[in-house]
């Protein structure tokens, strides 16, 4: 078979570097960073493929890959996980790459999981980065505009941490763990410390009125919190939830120039309720 010049840049940079640096044989999990439209997805992903049947590697994944990218590189070979950027500032792969790979049972390791630290706490203010540093570009939650929702987030999850008696950090590890197509938090660190006291997030779990009250901070558009809140009303208070939901209501609004009528089933009536004294303290995020 005919080695090309991508493929034989790709096989030598794995014997020549990967291997003698991690001191091993082989490559457990062998991943695309980022799509390279300048090289057809067949030669690059064909020669991974030949080096998985070599033994050279065992499983291949693809990083930054749309769904579109990532069915063309499964024409190759099996694609087993891919790793996006997800954290409650950064949401955008639930619309299409999350359900797709729980669908396809593709394993998801979520990078940027705790939104480049700042979902530590520990920065009060908005911060400045030197020239040369990569944050104030690549995440756009840092940037003036997004500051007051990103500052927003931070405050809630340190009140829900701190009624724990964790970091800040914990509770944003634990929501990206909890959710569902989720197979590994990718977490930076500096120092052991760092190491051992992320870890530890996995050790307790959000309470239902906590992931009610994130929910409510993360989907700031009204109708998406209104959906939101009312499915956490449903799971939490199944039984009650099921005799409102049988109940139907009119709930009738005077307008100026007349009434409008709303019918709204007995759940979504109390999610409203709740939303509306929540919506005291958000009013103006949205």
């Amino acid at each position: 078979q005919e080695c090309l010049p991508h493929a034989a840049a790709l096989t030598g940079r794995y014997e020549g570097a990967g291997l003698k640096r991690l001191k091993t044989d082989y490559i457990d999990l062998y991943q695309v960073h980022w799509p390279d439209d300048k090289v057809p997805f067949e030669e690059t992903f064909g020669e991974l493929e030949n080096m998985r049947k070599q033994g050279k590697i065992r499983y291949i994944g693809v990083s930054n890959f749309s769904v579109e990218q990532t069915e063309e590189a499964s024409k190759y070979c099996q694609i087993v996980s891919t790793q996006p950027q997800y954290s409650l500032l950064v949401r955008d792969i639930e619309k299409d790459i999350l359900p797709y790979c729980v669908e396809k049972n593709i394993g998801i390791l979520s990078y940027g999981s705790i939104g480049a630290g700042a979902l530590t706490g520990k920065f009060k203010e908005r911060p400045t980065f030197e020239d040369g540093d990569k944050r104030g570009e690549f995440y756009e939650f840092f940037n003036e505009q997004n500051w007051p929702k990103t500052k927003a987030m931070i405050d809630t999850l340190e009140e829900i941490a701190s009624s724990h008696g964790k970091p800040t950090v914990h509770a944003a590890i634990n929501w990206v763990l909890k959710q569902k197509g989720i197979t590994v938090a990718l977490v930076g660190a500096r120092t052991p410390e760092q190491v051992i006291m992320n870890a530890q997030a996995a050790e307790w779990e959000l309470t239902d009125e906590e992931k009610a009250t994130v929910r409510l901070n993360v989907y700031r558009d009204e109708d998406e919190a209104m959906l939101a809140f009312k499915d956490h009303l449903i799971g939490t208070h199944q039984t009650k939830m099921a005799a409102f939901k049988r109940e139907r209501v009119v709930l009738r609004h005077k307008a100026n120039h007349g009434h409008a009528a709303f019918a709204l089933d007995g759940a979504l009536r109390v999610a409203v309720r709740a939303l509306a004294h929540a919506g005291k303290h958000h009013r103006g995020d949205a």
